[in-house]
């Protein structure tokens, strides 16, 4: 197993994912309900449905659904040891329609979460970048040909 230097950055990235992936949940949150008009407890009465919709529980233990006060913790900095399951977390980017707490996870990783048009764009230029190098191999044998 590798020992990690204190310096490493995709150490001090790990070290910081809960409260960067926090941090990220607080200000979707608060877009979205600044967009929507809502308060948080709505988001939470959304979280509950879709869950309910999934078939999927958001919470551990004798918990049937989020509390208003177990979201609180999930978004708090300073409740280090709430953190939400893989599933509610997927629920919340689904609610609030915003994958910033997902683009976090991949950072630490050094990858980005892309959109569908974003994606056609890198295809389309790595395709690109397929035809210009096969057009010079084309050239390159031609010129043998002669």
């Amino acid at each position: 197993m590798r020992q990690f230097s204190l310096f490493d950055s995709t150490t001090n990235r790990l070290s910081l994912i809960d409260r960067e992936i926090k941090a990220a949940m607080a200000a979707a949150c608060k877009r979205f309900c600044d967009s929507h008009r809502v308060s948080r407890e709505e988001v939470v009465a959304r979280m509950n449905a879709r869950a309910v919709e999934a078939g999927v529980r958001l919470t551990g233990g004798n918990a049937k659904e989020l509390s208003d006060h177990i979201f609180a913790k999930w978004l708090s900095p300073s409740a280090p040891d709430h953190m939400p399951g893989i599933r509610a977390l997927n629920v919340f980017m689904d609610v609030v329609g915003d994958l910033s707490p997902l683009s976090v996870q991949a950072a630490v990783h050094d990858g980005a979460v892309v959109s569908a048009e974003q994606l056609l764009l890198l295809e389309r230029v790595e395709v690109e970048n397929q035809i210009k190098a096969l057009q010079r191999r084309k050239k390159q044998l031609e010129e043998a040909i002669r």
